[in-house]
């Protein structure tokens, strides 16, 4: 009853929209190229019968390259992507020599028009995209598999809420390649047959390798607080104040997570008595806190840490990528708030690679603890680097079980 009533709330809505959106779909260029996909009119040299596989943006489908490399030199068969976005389908047009298009509205005619099109053999859904209308309607023509499957803590509350969608959803599924045991047990709870669940890992991980060192970037002893949220540059450069007495020498990054926020912490770092300096500008004097207001070169910066702080995980944002200054080889700082990175959080503590840090007195004693034995921090660092290796292969595993069911 509850997909029959999703689906026709979507008919609905489509009805109404309909003038609207094929307006959009008359304009010139990529974007009426774009909204025409959507609405199911794929364009012509689209091979029938490819496997086809789905990212939303940019960021899942650069996680989607170790698999899509692995499984063109695996199967010989045809592939082509779908993505939900322009920025995504830019980025995988750059990095795949394959037919890239947009995936359809979730609702009865784009989806029913994409799929008489497309015809796919297999189709292969990332993350979190998932579409009732869409995939339900791909399940009768075709197996459909999920991949790197995941369900948050905030997504689980919701998703049981709609326990009866799920169920009828995830019971027509070939095959569910998840990142964690915990997300086998919730997929399985939620209605997915446990016979069709597997457990892969993140193909996020695979993606992973050490980018080179910046340009132009001082040297030295550097703590780098990556991906900060607000509310945590005041405890870091309280920390970070405590640091500079026993160790005048050290010099502090901050990367906040959005750049819009740069003034409001050049603030912050005016009002702990330090000059604040930009990444962008060029000039980075000593006793001065950089803040990076670069896109794409957070990566790169870690390689220079001599400790790495990861933010959203001092406030209850969950938490970011704390496997980035890892696999640096650079022992790695987090909060009580990683329930988005639970796992790797605790394997790098395990491993003896990372620390959970509760505050301004708490990441000031671990920081002077590593700092002050520069031969330990950088053991600790190797243990993270060698803690990200064992996570990796989530590629060759996903390939594997896509090739034991004969839907690839």
């Amino acid at each position: 009853m509850m997909r029959r009533s999703y689906t026709a709330l979507g008919r609905a809505a489509y009805a109404l929209a309909w003038p609207a959106l094929r307006l959009l779909a008359l304009r010139p260029g990529e974007a009426g190229a774009s909204m025409r996909e959507r609405l199911g009119y794929l364009p012509a040299g689209i091979p029938r019968g490819a496997v086809w596989i789905h990212a939303a943006s940019v960021g899942e489908v650069t996680a989607l390259a170790p698999f899509i490399r692995e499984l063109a030199a695996r199967r010989r068969k045809r592939i082509a992507i779908s993505v939900m976005t322009l920025t995504g389908r830019r980025r995988a047009q750059a990095l795949f020599r394959v037919p890239v298009v947009q995936a359809p509205l979730d609702a009865p005619g784009p989806a029913r028009r994409w799929l008489d099109r497309a015809a796919p053999k297999a189709l292969i859904v990332a993350e979190t995209e998932l579409w009732p209308v869409w995939l339900g309607g791909a399940a009768a023509r075709c197996p459909v598999i999920w991949l790197n499957g995941r369900i948050s803590d905030r997504s689980w509350g919701a998703y049981r809420l709609a326990a009866p969608l799920m169920r009828s959803f995830l019971s027509r599924f070939a095959g569910l390649a998840v990142i964690s045991s915990v997300d086998a047990r919730r997929v399985i709870r939620l209605g997915a047959r446990p016979d069709r669940v597997v457990v892969t890992g993140n193909l996020k991980v695979d993606a992973l390798a050490p980018a080179s060192p910046p340009r132009g970037f001082p040297r030295g002893r550097w703590i780098v607080a990556g991906s900060t949220r607000p509310g945590e540059e005041s405890i870091l450069l309280e920390a970070y104040g405590a640091v500079r007495r026993r160790h005048p020498d050290v010099r502090l990054c901050l990367a906040p997570r959005h750049l819009a926020r740069v003034p409001e912490v050049e603030k912050l770092v005016r009002a702990a008595g330090f000059v604040p300096a930009r990444r962008s500008t060029g000039v980075i004097r000593p006793h001065t806190v950089l803040i990076l207001d670069t896109i794409g070169e957070l990566a790169a910066v870690y390689r220079l840490a001599a400790v790495a702080f990861v933010g959203g995980t001092l406030v209850p944002v969950g938490g970011h990528n704390v496997l980035e200054p890892a696999i640096a080889g650079v022992p790695v700082l987090f909060g009580p708030h990683t329930a988005n990175v639970r796992e790797y959080a605790e394997g790098l503590v395990r491993a003896g690679g990372g620390w959970r840090v509760g505050g301004a007195g708490a990441m000031a004693a671990r920081l002077l603890a590593l700092l002050g034995r520069p031969g330990a921090a950088r053991a600790a660092g190797a243990r993270a680097r060698r803690y990200v290796r064992t996570r990796q292969g989530a590629a060759r595993r996903a390939v594997a079980f896509l090739v034991r069911g004969g839907w690839v």
